[in-house]
């Protein structure tokens, strides 16, 4: 006898996603028209195995609300029951009727579920099947397609609480359709380098939201001691410098503002919840240990997830700089200058502050991203960052991964390549033609001859300068590699400069 669905109702309100799905592409295609539908229904993923993921859409906001929302959203579906339990507690609001389980109890209802062909399960066997499943499911299937599940309970009756995938959401009763209803009170956000960084889920104005800046001396442990901005560095101290982006830090010695990302922000694309910011260290005057390429993770709306740190130890005294190079969608957005005090005592005058060499609005860039194809290998940036050091330059090419090189000149020697330029130049311009400059006529049409001589001539200028850069005497494997380099993008792409 096959199952009878007048006994044991078919419960449809379901969707079925990969199994590779993450917990944000399985919320962006749930039904959104009630609080209520969203959720209670199920998520469903075939496993290789035969069986299915099955889990109530509330439960998996109820294992955000302990883990943080933040912090499953890129998780995927199928790994939701092995989460480390959480330190921390929940964030409040939740469904009132999973209050009471633990983290462990909240997983064992994410058991996999058997599945089974309608035509060939009794309702008995249906029956003992889904009781036997921990979340007391049964996924039922019509010639190998998902039509259903069987069910013990229907969770309902209680105040289901704000949604917390969203941002914003306000509390509405398990009756109420999308109107939401005033908000109860919410704790607030916390900056990301402190406890329950990942449970905020409010996204701060965008005037709130700055990239802090602040200093830890570190002990032989590791262990971060803060420094005021009047407190100067010591030699033989190892130091790490943390940036972040979220609300003003009162320990921060500067911070510079986000601008009007919000704004952009609201225009991404919906899958979309995070993107990234990389920061490039440099510097002659300090020693930096670990990666000077680091990611700082934005999760859209609100604050980063994480803070970068930056080891560094002073190799003299006086004010030494560092230079932080941001990108984002592989264009630089802002440079920072931070100027540091090394030895003496802590005074009343600031020994650490910053200043903004290289300015644009992170905004300004987002925008210019979205407007390009980043999928062409035409449009896919690539910056070239040059940064004047005390012996030479330092350039930092990034696009496809990060590459460095020092260029060993004076600047005397980049004046007197710039010029034999300027030489050619009004070499061209003087360029005569029936006794009169052409390129200074009226004219429009260039006769070939002088076109191709012109050509020949800035070309010739053009090879000697690049070869005294990357190839002059001097010059390091790096400056040579750096050089093959860009020979290379530019024979596969147009270079677009800026």
């Amino acid at each position: 006898m096959p199952i009878d669905f007048n006994t044991l109702k078919l419960n449809t309100d379901f969707i079925l996603v990969p199994a590779d799905t993450t917990v944000g592409s399985a919320y962006a295609q749930l039904p959104k028209e009630s609080r209520e539908k969203l959720a209670f229904t199920y998520v469903l993923a075939p496993l290789a195995d035969g069986t299915y993921f099955a889990a109530r859409w509330v439960e998996i906001e109820e294992i955000g609300r302990r883990a943080g929302i933040g912090a499953v959203r890129s998780v995927k579906l199928t790994d939701l029951a092995a989460l480390p339990a959480p330190a921390g507690p929940a964030v409040p609001g939740g469904y009132p009727k999973l209050a009471d389980y633990s983290f462990a109890d909240l997983q064992r209802l994410l058991t996999p579920a058997e599945a089974a062909e309608k035509s060939q399960t009794t309702t008995q066997d249906a029956r003992d099947i889904r009781n036997a499943n921990p979340g007391k499911r049964l996924v039922v299937l019509d010639n190998g397609l998902v039509i259903g599940l069987l069910t013990v309970e229907l969770l309902s009756g209680d105040t289901l609480g704000n949604d917390p995938f969203k941002r914003g959401g306000g509390v509405l009763s398990i009756n109420d359709g999308p109107k939401p209803v005033q908000p109860g009170p919410t704790t607030p956000p916390r900056t990301p380098d402190g406890p329950g960084a990942d449970t905020a889920d409010t996204a701060p104005a965008a005037s709130e939201r700055v990239f802090n800046y602040w200093l830890n001396k570190l002990d032989e442990q590791g262990n971060g001691i803060p420094l005021t901005a009047t407190t100067p560095l010591q030699l033989n101290e190892v130091y790490e410098l943390k940036i972040n982006l979220a609300r003003k830090r009162e320990d921060s010695f500067a911070s510079s503002t986000a601008g009007d990302v919000s704004a952009v922000e609201e225009t991404m694309a919906v899958e979309r919840q995070f993107y990234d910011i990389l920061i490039i260290l440099e510097s002659s005057d300090f020693t930096l240990y670990g990666s000077l390429e680091q990611t700082l993770t934005v999760w859209r709306g609100s604050f980063s997830k994480n803070a970068v740190a930056f080891a560094f130890e002073p190799t003299k005294t006086g004010t030494g700089t560092i230079i932080a190079s941001f990108f984002i969608d592989g264009r630089c957005f802002q440079q920072i200058q931070f100027n540091l005090k090394v030895g003496g005592q802590a005074t009343k005058q600031p020994a650490l502050s910053m200043k903004e060499t290289r300015g644009k609005s992170l905004a300004g860039v987002m925008r210019m991203a979205a407007r390009g194809n980043a999928s062409t290998a035409d449009s896919a940036p690539i910056n070239l960052v040059i940064i004047k050091e005390p012996a030479g330059y330092k350039i930092i090419l990034g696009g496809a991964g990060v590459t460095r090189a020092t260029l060993n000149l004076s600047e005397a020697q980049i004046a007197e390549q710039i010029g034999k330029i300027r030489d050619a130049l009004l070499q061209v311009v003087n360029t005569e033609a029936n006794g009169e400059p052409i390129y200074q006529s009226e004219i429009t049409t260039i006769p070939l001859n002088i076109h191709q001589s012109t050509l020949k001539l800035l070309a010739r200028q053009g090879a000697i300068l690049y070869q005294r850069l990357f190839y002059g005497p001097g010059m390091g494997a790096d400056a040579r590699a750096m050089g093959d380099l860009l020979k290379k993008i530019s024979n596969e792409r147009s270079l677009h400069i800026e």
